[in-house]
């Protein structure tokens, strides 16, 4: 990405010089400014990109009007953004006005608007409302395995989303038929030594660990350790699950030392996932609550502290949270 840092400062160049001379509402200068938000966005220059997105939406609909695909597009790629960045209401409401214009401009079973089913489906499973988004995802995927090939990553990538929804809704079983779809064709598009690979191998262990096979966990836990292990957030995922596994075998030392070392390694990154940092002190106080119960109320509290402050405080992770720390703040009370 660092080798990409140049190209960035010739496309910011690019399209100053594009809007000054052609004006901002040329075609030119609206690929330069689309080709500069998604390049921002894989930098993690947040701020810039979704400006530049507004922008982009705000001159599609100066230049078409509303009821246009150019509009539809620049809707699509702002929820996508938005949905990417946390902010789940706008893009929700994006995204379904450019699913409405793609239905009504394209079709029902056209590309683009499949992948408008898919956003929406996402959505609902960030709004963890994950039968819609199951049903949702689903007509997206009918879309999606018409047009493209089963490996493709559109494909794949969804049946892993479908599983997902499925362990939320506790349904085991078909989480773990998604999820071998998935399996099955990230390997046949990437190979089954890939990163990508390993993530996935890592989602069948959450469902099998919900499912409380904890033995098929743990193999598949060792596939992925062999993928992931070169990548620290990965890494931090793969202990944090071997802390969660570990507490069901009642390994209690074990799973310490394994959320502590998630712990270090997501306080690494750069762009730290706020949530697994609060996972990983939501875990290390169920760990030391038997033998310091105020060093567990203090981890806990961290954790909720975390969400709050995140704008999670309405996810079930932050209910999950919210429980152990009531349990933790009732023991105390009971011990005076």
């Amino acid at each position: 990405r660092e080798k990409g840092r140049k190209p960035l400062e010739f496309l910011r160049h690019a399209l100053a010089l594009r809007q000054s001379f052609l004006g901002e509402e040329e075609a030119a200068s609206l690929a330069a400014l689309k080709k500069l938000a998604k390049l921002l966005t894989i930098f993690a220059e947040t701020k810039e990109a979704e400006a530049l997105f507004r922008q982009q939406l705000a001159i599609c609909r100066r230049i078409f009007g509303e009821e246009h695909l150019q509009t539809a597009q620049a809707c699509h790629e702002l929820a996508d953004f938005l949905y990417e960045t946390g902010n789940y209401s706008e893009s929700a409401e994006l995204c379904q006005t450019a699913c409405s214009l793609r239905e009504i401009l394209l079709g029902r079973d056209d590309l683009e608007t499949g992948r408008s089913y898919k956003l929406l489906g996402l959505l609902r499973g960030s709004a963890e409302n994950y039968a819609d988004a199951i049903t949702l995802l689903k007509e997206g995927l009918v879309i999606l395995e018409q047009k493209l090939r089963p490996d493709h990553c559109e494909v794949y990538r969804t049946y892993r989303e479908i599983a997902t929804c499925c362990r939320m809704l506790l349904e085991y079983d078909d989480a773990v038929a998604w999820q071998k779809k998935a399996l099955l064709n990230c390997q046949t598009a990437q190979s089954d030594q890939s990163v990508e690979y390993g993530v996935y191998c890592q989602d069948m262990v959450r469902i099998l660990r919900m499912k409380k096979k904890l033995d098929e966990a743990q193999s598949w836990l060792e596939k992925s350790y062999e993928l992931i292990k070169k990548d620290n957030e990965f890494l931090a995922m793969h202990l944090l699950l071997m802390a969660n596994i570990a507490s069901q075998q009642n390994k209690w030392e074990e799973g310490l030392s394994y959320a502590e070392q998630a712990l270090f390694l997501f306080q690494q990154e750069k762009k730290s996932n706020q949530l697994f940092i609060a996972l990983c002190y939501d875990a290390l106080a169920m760990f030391h609550y038997e033998q310091d119960l105020d060093k567990a109320l203090e981890l806990e509290k961290t954790a909720s502290d975390i969400l709050t402050n995140n704008g999670m405080s309405e996810t079930r992770y932050a209910n999950s949270v919210s429980f152990h720390l009531t349990f933790l703040q009732n023991k105390k009370k009971r011990l005076g």
